[in-house]
């Protein structure tokens, strides 16, 4: 079923061992009364618990008790319908159209046929023969007659195959039973155009030719000069018609210059292309949103996201020593104006900060029992999520977050604040109410600044300050914006539109984090110095269709990086991956990562002297000319350059690391090696005089020149 559905009369709880149908809801207990589909008996859930249910997944909700929803529909469900291709969103609305006229005849001859007199209406009520056939006839010409100007330009003038052709019987009853089996979501009547076909056919064009018109747009059509297309065509035929003088025995074909700039339409984003060949900014004005902010009508329609940093210092429960000012990050809702996530941090302004906020929003907020708050917060998915144009907004992460929890991403125009103000205007409500009351608050204002630099809360009695504000205080008093109480508001819209089915934790935790696409190997998967191993990559490198150095998507948790998933190319599943350095990896953050790896970079560059390092270099280049004028023999030479290069100088003993401590670069630079984790963040390394008598000084020994051999004539 659509994420946006509501739970109904009629639907079907079903669990792991049980079916329940969905009778109602009881005016007296104010809970669902459900019935055994297979035994008769009753009971009672309320809204909490069966929401509850559905969030753990021990229950889900579907139309059908039987039914489930293919694989290859569902995953249709992830996609909005008018991103669709055209074909796909074309047999999706005419299936649509004839299923929608068949459950509704009255209506589609209302809409499309009104002059028909009743008399000769065709009112089907079963899906026989009989009724079907002549009804289908009907649907059809109404169809031709209402979409044809429509379609003719969505596709051209080039109508789409059997557009004027009505379906048969059997294939009219197969789309209602469709219909009917995904709980009317029409996305899943959309054919699967992009299953077909296969990987192993024959290729428009040699993968040769393929890869060298990728190097061809990357070199000529993606750059600032702005070349046409006809530039790509004309490499690309220079380097088929060399290829083909030097081979005579494997000749191949290059592709027309119209295929070409179809292939170049087809497979670069145009979005990219205006970056690569004019600049962001002109790509912004020419595909970014302008205009007034989305207006809300309804909760959760439109959600506002943003960070600000917190007016107070406050202090680490461990250390007890002032850590700084946190970063608060909120999803506010602008119809109710009620904050339904809230994440308190240290992350600045990033993704994992916006990922575990939108986590927050999502999830029933049972923690708030225990702080004392009598009453279910508001939680839900966003239909419209409304940001500025940060960079972590613009990710590819919170992008396929987005299609996953099938709400949409909306942006305002650059330095424009204005077009989300109610959740810029909450940022002060918050700092006056909150933190300008503590000892060790900033006030903004440069004549109240009076701070000391301290601090005098601890960061989790902040984030439990802040709650109890918003839970007890702020979503229960009158808010001039709207002129009415926040919580009253978000209570009369829930009570008449329904409840949301809301997502699965397990989903939440593997898809709400950061995605990277790394090509698996015998290895597994590294990034950023770090690996991750697991039988799925096996699998998936071990598959009949997957191709060398093809790359897969890995979901990596910055808050404990020994979590990662990948996910399956070949069946869409997510896997869980294991940790190479399970010991290091095991509670480490991103940022306490990149932290270890820049003090392990400043060490080694305390102790590189960069003038003596040149000097050497300019000694061994005139030792290198000397050897190279030196008379002899090709061999002797050869050994000569092997002994100037340092080849075999010196073996590792004891403490001497001997050759190993040549510095590496590239690719053969050796893994750095495992930093064992403080209880805190690990601090910065000495630098001057103490660093350097921290560790052993390095003699420098003047290089000598190999003694030359004296070839006596005989």
């Amino acid at each position: 079923m659509g994420h946006q559905q509501t739970i109904r009369r009629g639907m079907f709880a079903v669990s792991k061992d049980s079916i329940w149908e969905i009778k109602g809801t009881d005016t007296v207990k104010k809970a669902w009364k459900l019935e055994n589909y297979n035994t008769g008996a009753w009971k009672f859930m309320t809204l909490t618990e069966l929401e509850e249910e559905c969030f753990n997944g021990t229950i889900e909700i579907r139309e059908q008790p039987h039914d489930v929803v293919p694989e290859m529909r569902r995953e249709l469900q992830k996609v909005q319908l008018s991103d669709l291709p055209p074909h796909m969103r074309y047999s999706a609305d005419r299936k649509g159209f004839f299923v929608v006229a068949f459950k509704d005849p009255q209506l589609f001859y209302k809409t499309y046929l009104p002059n028909v007199p009743a008399a000769e209406r065709l009112l089907p009520r079963h899906k026989t023969k009989r009724e079907l056939v002549p009804f289908a006839k009907v649907v059809q010409q109404a169809f031709v007659a209402n979409f044809r100007d429509h379609y003719a330009q969505l596709f051209s003038g080039k109508f789409p195959k059997g557009f004027d052709k009505t379906p048969a019987f059997s294939t009219y009853c197969s789309w209602v039973t469709l219909f009917e089996k995904v709980g009317g979501d029409q996305r899943c009547l959309a054919s699967r155009y992009d299953l077909r076909g296969s990987e192993t056919k024959a290729r428009h064009m040699s993968a040769k030719v393929e890869e060298w018109l990728h190097n061809a747009i990357d070199d000529v059509w993606l750059t600032e000069e702005q070349r046409p297309k006809s530039k790509v065509y004309l490499l690309l035929k220079a380097k088929v018609d060399d290829w083909n003088k030097e081979n005579p025995g494997w000749q191949l074909k290059c592709p027309s210059e119209r295929h070409v700039r179809r292939y170049i339409d087809q497979i670069v984003n145009k979005f990219t292309a205006a970056v690569r060949r004019k600049g962001i900014d002109a790509a912004q004005r020419e595909f970014g949103q302008y205009g007034q902010g989305p207006e809300a009508s309804d909760i959760l329609e439109v959600v506002e996201v943003d960070h600000t940093r917190a007016d107070v210092y406050v202090i680490d429960e461990r250390t007890e020593r002032v850590i700084g000012r946190p970063w608060v990050t909120v999803l506010l809702c602008r119809y109710s104006r009620i904050p339904v996530g809230i994440h308190v941090h240290f992350d600045g302004p990033s993704v994992n900060a916006v990922m575990q906020c939108l986590r927050n929003a999502m999830s029933p907020k049972g923690f708030l029992k225990d702080l004392g708050v009598d009453y279910r917060y508001p939680h839900g998915r966003p239909v419209i999520l409304f940001a500025d144009r940060g960079a972590e907004f613009l990710s590819n992460h919170l992008r396929a977050a987005a299609q996953q929890f099938n709400f949409r991403l909306d942006f305002e125009p650059v330095a424009c604040p204005e077009y989300k103000g109610a959740i810029e205007r909450w940022w002060r409500t918050l700092n006056e109410e909150v933190a300008h009351g503590l000892p060790g608050s900033v006030s903004r204002k440069k004549e109240l600044r009076q701070t000391d630099g301290k601090g005098y809360i601890t960061f989790g009695a902040f984030c439990r300050r802040l709650w109890l504000w918003v839970a007890t205080d702020y979503v229960k008093r009158v808010h001039r914006g709207i002129d009415d109480i926040p919580l009253r508001r978000w209570q009369e819209a829930e009570s008449s539109r329904g409840a949301r089915i809301p997502p699965r934790e397990e989903d939440m935790k593997i898809l709400l984090n950061r995605v990277e696409q790394l090509v698996p190997s015998k290895k597994g998967v590294q990034w950023s110095h770090l690996r991750w191993v697991g039988e799925t990559l096996t699998e998936i490198m071990s598959h009949k269709d997957y191709q060398k150095g093809r790359k897969v998507e890995v979901k990596i948790d910055e808050t404990d990086l020994s979590k990662a998933w990948v996910v399956n190319p070949f069946t869409g599943k997510s896997a869980p991956l294991k940790p190479v350095m399970k010991k290091y990896m095991t509670g480490l953050t991103l940022f306490q990562h990149r932290l270890c790896e820049q003090i392990k970079k400043e060490r080694n560059l305390a102790y590189y002297d960069e003038a003596s390092h040149l000097a050497a270099k300019a000694a061994l280049f005139e030792e290198e000319q000397r050897l190279q004028r030196a008379k002899g023999t090709r061999k002797t030479a050869r050994a000569g350059m092997a002994r100037f290069n340092g080849i075999g100088k010196c073996a590792p003993a004891g403490n001497d690391l001997g050759d190993l401590a040549a510095p590496a670069s590239g690719d053969e630079a050796p893994e750095p090696q495992t930093v064992t984790k403080a209880p805190g963040l690990p601090t910065a390394p000495q630098s001057g005089a103490c660093a350097q008598a921290s560790e052993p000084e390095l003699e420098q020994t003047p290089v000598k020149a190999p003694k030359r051999k004296t070839i006596r004539k005989s």
